[in-house]
Parts: C-alpha cells; sequence; structure tokens
C-alpha cells in the first residue's frame, strides 16, 4: 500500500521567533531551497555547512535557535514535534510529512518521528554531512565529498542516487522525487516523473537554489530568476510574471514561495487556506518555508 502524497521541504538565518499563520494539520511540508556553494573536499573544515533555520512539515513546523538547539510544534502524532532530549550543537534542520532530521555539527544526523518506511532510520556510519532534505517519506545527505546518500521510501526511485552522481553542492527531497544542483550550476533529477517533475528544461543552467514539491520543481538562477516545471495545478508551476531580484525558494503541494533580495516574500499557487496570502506589511524576511497549507518567515529581528 502506497502511502499518502505530501510534499516537502528548506534557508540561511539567525534565532528561533517566526511569524507563523495558517497553520494546519493537514498534508504536505515545506522545504526551503539550499543556496549552493562549491562542493567541499573531505579536508575541508566540518564546520563549513549549510545552516537552514526554518522547516515544515505536515502539520508540524521546526525551528533552530541560535544556541544549536531545535524548538518544533503542531502535530505529533508520530513523534515528528518530539525532539530528542539533549540534542544540541545542531546546524540544520529539515521535515519531512511526519519525520524530522537534524544535522549536528559534527556532521551527523539525528532522525525522529514517523519511520514505516525506514525515513528515520539513518544510515550507520554516515558521517561528515554538509547538508540535509526531507522528503516526504524518505531522506538525503549531502556528504562533504560531493557525493549524497538517500534512505527511505523508494517505490518510484527517490531514494537511488543516479550512478556516478559527484560534485553535488545542493540537494531537495519533494513528495516522491530528488533533485540535485552540481558544482557546474546544473540540475540532476530521480524519482518519479509522472507530471515531468523530474524532466529538467533543457539548457538550464547558472542555477543558484532548487526546490522540489509534489510533482513540480523550482530553480533559482544566478541572475534572481526562477524556472518551474512539473505539475501546474493552482498555477503552482506558473512563476509569476516579472519576478526578480529573488534570493531564496521554498515550496510545498501547492503553493511556492520566492524570498526577494528587499525582504519580501512572493507567493503563487494553491491559496485554499491563505497559505499564498501574505500578512499585510510583512518585511524583513531572512528565511522562508513552505508547508502544504501554511507558510512560515523568519524576521531579521529573530
Amino acid at each position: 500500500m502506497q502511502p499518502r502524497r505530501f510534499t516537502v521541504r528548506k534557508i540561511w538565518g539567525s534565532t528561533a521567533l517566526v511569524l507563523l499563520w495558517i497553520l494546519t494539520m493537514l498534508l504536505g511540508l515545506g522545504q526551503p531551497a539550499v543556496i549552493a556553494s562549491p562542493p567541499l573536499s573531505p579536508n575541508d573544515q566540518i564546520s563549513q555547512r549549510t545552516h537552514i533555520p526554518l522547516a515544515a512539515g505536515d502539520g508540524h513546523n521546526l525551528v533552530l535557535k541560535g544556541d544549536g538547539t531545535i524548538a518544533a510544534w503542531g502535530n505529533n502524532d508520530s513523534g515528528q514535534s518530539a525532539v530528542p532530549a539533549g540534542l544540541s550543537n545542531v546546524s540544520t534542520i529539515a521535515a519531512g510529512s511526519r519525520h524530522s532530521l537534524a544535522l549536528k555539527t559534527d556532521g551527523t544526523v539525528v532522525a525522529w518521528g514517523h519511520n514505516g518506511y525506514g525515513q528515520s532510520t539513518v544510515p550507520a556510519g554516515l558521517s561528515r554531512v554538509r547538508t540535509i532534505a526531507a522528503g516526504s517519506w524518505h531522506s538525503l545527505a549531502l556528504k562533504t565529498d560531493g557525493t549524497v546518500v538517500a534512505w527511505g521510501y523508494n517505490d518510484y526511485g527517490q531514494s537511488t542516487v543516479p550512478a556516478g552522481l559527484r560534485n553535488v553542492s545542493a540537494i531537495a527531497a519533494g513528495v516522491d522525487h530528488s533533485l540535485a544542483l552540481k558544482g557546474d550550476r546544473t540540475v540532476v533529477a530521480w524519482g518519479n516523473n509522472d507530471s515531468g517533475q523530474r524532466t529538467v528544461p533543457a539548457g538550464l543552467s547558472n542555477v543558484i537554489a532548487i526546490a522540489a514539491g509534489d510533482g513540480h520543481s523550482l530553480a533559482l538562477k544566478t541572475d534572481g530568476t526562477i524556472v518551474a516545471w512539473g505539475n501546474n495545478g493552482y498555477g503552482r508551476s506558473t512563476v509569476p510574471a516579472g519576478l526578480r531580484d529573488v534570493s531564496a525558494i521554498s515550496t510545498s503541494g501547492g503553493h511556492n514561495l520566492a524570498l526577494k533580495t528587499d525582504g519580501t516574500i512572493v507567493a503563487w499557487g494553491n491559496n485554499g487556506d491563505g497559505q499564498s496570502t501574505m500578512p499585510a506589511g510583512l518585511s524583513n524576511v531572512t528565511a522562508i518555508a513552505a508547508g502544504s497549507r501554511h507558510s512560515l518567515a523568519l524576521k531579521t529581528d529573530g
């Protein structure tokens, strides 16, 4: 029996207080995109990791505090909001459908919550991890040598990393597909392709960030514009005309968020629960995360 479909979700930022609106327990989750940089060699300092302070799952949320601890709230039916006692020294977080991931400063990964598909069973010996991503029911880890490790649900091949994939600088996990951004700014995709979500547009290049959703994918280019492909239900793959000066992206089940360089947010796609209606006057935002039917923003004041 296949699991219910949910979507994902992961950006740099400061500390803990977030603006939360339209929180729901319904399906989906959000993964902020990670700005890419060249892959680290095994000899690079282990502290050189992507910092992701917000994550939105299927009705649960995570925030990484300045002291390296995690605050979680929302749905906890699988223990996804029950942060392991004593967990500290965290540098990055990710929220799946009903599981959560944390990357520690020592390069190891901690997982908790739903484990029906092994998505919370971190592979033995996994270390020297640079960043993480959580799909609906699968998990990804990018190592400092530019290779990717995947585990969890694999019915669509979303956890089967393409042979020979190397030189990766960023990763994203969707409902049932996965993306990798390579050091040459091109994108590799694997997993389900029923909506064309892993059919990367021909000639796509100069990409600095990626995000994977429910049957669709996003790429942020060096010129601050966004390219989208795959499922276009609710207009999720129709980028608003004239959208430019984007510094970060996040996607979910049916809506997308784009953080602009002026600290404001543009949203499009499904708005059935107000998830794409930005609060009036919202500004000075440094990080975003899109859940299925809710959105999070971290402001410069923490």
